[in-house]
């Protein structure tokens, strides 16, 4: 048997009352923007924009995540 340690996460600018509803019901957690952007801000030390940086990811038409997020989170 497989076993899989996975934890889901939702990440999204806000979220619906009915929202909470279902992702408790699936044990999914939800992940506001501002918060993503608060503890990453935190750790580089600068303040970090998440919206703003999908969607400079998105002009670069994808590629490798990894390596932009490197360069976005340089310090």
């Amino acid at each position: 048997m497989i076993k899989q340690n996975v934890y889901p996460i939702f990440i999204s600018p806000y979220f619906k009352k009915d929202t909470y509803a279902v992702a408790k019901k699936h044990h999914v957690e939800l992940l506001p923007t501002w918060v993503l952007s608060k503890c990453a801000g935190e750790a580089v030390g600068k303040q970090v924009n998440i919206k703003t940086l999908f969607a400079q990811y998105m002009k670069k038409e994808g590629g490798p995540i990894d390596q932009f997020l490197k360069e976005a989170f340089a310090k």
